[in-house]
C-alpha cells in the first residue's frame, strides 16, 4: 500500500480510494463475488473511502459495498451520488433514501450530486440536501462533473458547504489544472479524481509505456501512482 496519507472529512484517510463503477461488464463472465473479494481487500489493505454512485449497477454496487463494510462501517468513508434526473427536493430525498438501504447505513458520509441538470433549479436541490444533514442523513455535500461557471455559482450561494468536486483527471486530461484546482485550493473544496489512468489509455502504444516507464525510473515512483507527480 503507498503510504499517503490525508485529511479528508475530518479523518485521516488513504489518498487512493476505490471506485465501486460496476455494471459495464458481462456479469456471467466476471461474478460479482469477485468484485466483493477485491473490495474486502482493498479494505485489508487499509483503503477507507468508497466511491460508488446509484446509477452503478442500478443499485447493485452501493449493496455490494453495503456487503462489504458490515463490521467496518466506522472504519470507512462512505461516497455516493444522485443521478440528474433525480435533483428535484423529491428526487434527492427518495435517491437518498434508496441508498442508505442499499447500503444499509443510517448516514452517507458524503453525498455528491452525479452531474448538473439546468431543468433544476440549484437552490432546490441545495435546499434539499441541507435538511438530509439537519436529519443526519447525510454528513458531508459535494458535486461532480459541474463545470467551472455552474461550481463558482454554488459555492458563491452557499459558502463553505460544498466539502468536494470530482471530475477526470490524468496524464490526458488535464482540464484541472490552472484557475479551476487553484479555486478549490482557495475554497477549502477537496479534488477527488476518477480515471487517474484514463482507462489505460496512456498505455494504448509502446512509445506511451517507454516514456511513463522513464519517468517512474527518474522519480522512482510507480506508473499507477505517478498521478501524485502531476497533480
Amino acid at each position: 500500500m503507498l503510504n499517503v496519507k490525508s485529511k479528508f472529512l475530518k479523518k485521516e484517510i488513504y489518498e487512493i480510494g476505490y471506485g465501486c463503477g460496476i455494471g459495464n461488464y458481462n456479469n456471467a463472465k466476471h461474478g460479482y463475488r469477485e468484485v466483493e473479494k477485491v473490495i474486502k481487500s482493498a479494505i485489508d489493505l487499509g483503503v477507507n473511502i468508497f466511491d460508488t454512485a446509484k446509477v452503478y449497477g442500478n443499485g447493485l454496487s452501493e449493496k455490494i459495498l453495503g456487503k462489504c463494510i458490515k463490521g467496518k462501517r466506522n472504519k470507512i468513508i462512505i461516497a455516493t451520488k444522485v443521478p440528474p434526473e433525480m435533483l428535484s427536493r423529491k428526487g434527492i430525498i427518495t435517491s437518498t433514501n434508496e441508498s442508505l438501504k442499499n447500503l444499509k447505513i443510517d448516514r452517507i458520509d458524503l453525498l455528491q450530486l452525479h452531474w448538473p441538470n439546468e431543468e433544476v433549479d440549484i437552490r432546490e436541490s441545495m435546499d434539499a440536501l441541507l435538511k438530509l444533514k439537519e436529519q443526519k442523513k447525510i454528513q458531508n455535500i459535494g458535486l461532480c462533473n459541474y463545470n467551472f461557471i455552474q461550481l463558482k455559482k454554488i459555492v458563491k450561494l452557499y459558502p463553505s458547504l460544498i466539502s468536494s468536486y470530482q471530475a477526470e483527471y490524468n496524464l490526458i486530461n488535464r482540464e484541472m489544472d490552472g484557475k479551476f484546482n487553484n479555486f478549490l485550493i482557495k475554497n477549502h473544496i477537496k479534488f477527488l479524481c476518477y480515471s487517474p489512468l484514463a482507462k489505460g489509455m496512456i498505455c494504448a502504444n509502446a512509445g506511451q509505456k517507454k516514456f511513463l516507464k522513464t519517468l517512474s525510473v527518474k522519480y522512482n515512483m510507480e506508473i499507477s501512482h505517478m498521478k501524485y507527480f502531476f497533480r
